[in-house]
């Protein structure tokens, strides 16, 4: 539709009045007739656009109804709090009324809440007791809620006079004992073996055949160096040892004549304490045993030497219970070694090695029998 010929756009004042007129009517009030013949007479002269009329119409109605919402939001809030005063007063008042009954207390500060006096427990006559005991007491006077001070004194004096218990005597610990020469002479290139490294394990590279070393020399040496706890210098020791005794079984002129040399570091690996040195130099003296006809008997004389510390780890056996001790299998558990050791020696020391075992292993047990 298009406006008419005498069409003007509407002022300010015009605009005012039609939204007077329309917010009255939100309210169900009914504008007066002289504003609404006024609107009409606008209309009607051309002075104001029907479609402009119905847009600010929709404009003013989206505002009134986000006013209307955020007054009711406010509304909600309002009822709310003073909901919460109400029932805070309540509350006060009822807490007010369970502590009437109670007397009030001298409280300095206002607003502490009352505190009940305690309430004494009644006094009880003593009970004498009736059980009979082992040695002839007096009678003892038992109370239940408060102790005496002369039996309090009686018990501080007790245990002030309670023997302490003495120090551990550390049979079992790690003892000091002259340091071995072995790494020294390893890293000066005094041993014909080298440390050849392997993708499994290691081995050992002799510079010349092992039965033509001396071994009055170098057996000794590689036996003294079981006493390392460095990882490279145990290794050569301990297995340069073991394949010296292995190549030397059938040639008793290699190992009978340096056994008397090999005493002294065996009797120190057993003096040190270590279970891991005892049980290499146990081992050691089972593989001399063992590699030639005769070497038993020629240790039989220097068993003084070696049974004493054997005797201290006879009994040294671990206790885990019903558990599975797996030393006894990788050969690391101490009394067993002792064991073993004992009964190799008795099998191959001849007919008197039993008795100078049980002159220094008094509860030692012959397995010959």
């Amino acid at each position: 539709m298009s406006a008419p010929s005498s069409y003007r756009p509407p002022t300010e004042q015009d605009r005012q009045l039609v939204d007077g007129v329309w917010r009255e009517r939100k309210h169900g009030i009914e504008p007066p007739k002289q504003e609404t013949d006024m609107t009409k007479a606008m209309l009607a002269q051309g002075r104001m656009s029907p479609q402009k009329v119905g847009v600010d119409l929709k404009m003013q109605k989206a505002m009134l109804l986000k006013q209307m919402a955020l007054l009711d939001d406010r509304c909600a809030a309002t009822h709310k709090i003073l909901g919460k005063k109400t029932r805070d007063r309540r509350a006060s008042k009822l807490l007010a009324q369970a502590h009437a009954h109670l007397p009030r207390s001298s409280l300095s500060k206002q607003g502490q809440r009352v505190i009940e006096k305690p309430v004494a427990l009644p006094k009880r006559p003593p009970v004498r007791r009736t059980t009979p005991s082992i040695t002839p007491n007096p009678d003892v006077l038992i109370h239940k809620l408060k102790r005496t001070a002369k039996t309090v004194n009686a018990q501080k004096i007790q245990n002030r006079t309670r023997p302490h218990k003495g120090p551990c005597s550390g049979v079992f610990r790690k003892q000091k004992v002259e340091e071995t020469v072995f790494p020294t002479r390893y890293e000066r290139g005094e041993l014909p073996c080298a440390i050849e490294h392997g993708a499994c394990h290691n081995t050992l590279s002799w510079a010349c055949p092992l039965l033509q070393l001396d071994y009055e020399h170098y057996l000794p040496i590689f036996l003294d160096g079981i006493r390392c706890t460095d990882a490279r210098y145990k290794f050569v020791a301990r297995q340069g040892f073991d394949e010296m005794i292995e190549e030397a079984k059938g040639f008793p002129d290699c190992v009978l004549p340096v056994v008397p040399a090999l005493i002294k570091p065996i009797r120190l690996a057993l003096a040190t304490h270590d279970p891991d040195i005892v049980v290499a130099g146990l081992n050691a003296l089972q593989k001399v045993v063992l590699s030639n006809y005769g070497v038993g008997e020629a240790m039989v004389p220097f068993y003084r030497q070696l049974l004493q510390p054997m005797n201290l780890f006879y009994t040294k056996r671990q206790n885990i219970g019903d558990q599975i001790f797996y030393g006894q299998r990788k050969g690391t558990d101490l009394g067993t070694a002792v064991l073993e050791t004992l009964e190799l020696l008795e099998k191959t020391g001849g007919p008197n090695a039993f008795v100078n075992i049980k002159s220094y292993v008094p509860v030692y047990e012959s397995c010959m029998q």
